[in-house]
């Protein structure tokens, strides 16, 4: 019997062997069929260059995985749906994203970034020295904008404006037909034209906010 025993023992284990097939315990997650960015490459270079084995080329970055198995609090694998498959089990919950972006978790302690995202539809106010400056780069923006449309801007520089803060005059007269404001870097102060002080007064006496 023992004989018998290590016999279909030993069989399987060369029947494994010569399949090539690991046995993997399940994890508790499977994502499927995803754009899966595992940012696992080297850094950029100081100019912002992408690390050399990143998964980006002149036409732009590019996915380099499909599938991310969890178990617990860890990442067991990431790699192609197919191999991914391997990771499922009875209990495992899969999830089949359908060619949505996976990305890791980013923990950050202060980036707003969806006050970037929006820095990318505003004037960029960053840099300018002068009222002069600002309002011609607000003047330019508005001669593309039909009338009556906001303009928002971001970026002047309260510290360096601080003995000479901007009126209203100059924006009011290069700007009439447009409400715009302009936000500075750190986001407490921000300036607008004459018009715009008038609706946003008439917009809080009928219960505006």
């Amino acid at each position: 019997m023992r004989a018998l025993l290590v016999t279909v023992v030993s069989g399987l284990a060369m029947g494994a062997s010569a399949s090539g097939a690991e046995v993997v315990a399940p994890a508790d997650l499977v994502i499927l069929n995803g754009r899966v960015y595992s940012l696992s490459w080297g850094e950029p270079s100081p100019e912002g260059a992408p690390a050399a084995d990143a998964p980006h080329s002149a036409a732009g970055w590019r996915p380099d995985a499909e599938a991310v198995a969890i178990r617990g609090d860890r990442i067991v694998f990431v790699g192609r749906t197919r191999e991914a498959q391997a990771y499922r089990g009875p209990r495992t919950r899969v999830l089949d994203v359908a060619g949505a972006t996976v990305l890791p978790g980013l923990v950050d302690s202060h980036t707003h970034v969806a006050g970037l995202g929006e820095k990318a539809s505003q004037v960029d106010l960053t840099g300018v020295k002068t009222e002069e400056e600002a309002v011609a780069l607000v003047a330019a923006r508005a001669r593309g904008v039909p009338k009556g449309e906001w303009i928002l801007g971001r970026g002047w520089d309260e510290g360096a404006w601080a003995n000479h803060y901007p009126g209203l005059a100059l924006l009011s007269e290069k700007v009439p037909d447009h409400p715009c404001v302009g936000r500075c870097i750190g986001m407490q102060r921000c300036r607008s034209g004459q018009g715009q002080l008038r609706r946003i007064l008439m917009h809080r006496r009928v219960g505006g906010r």
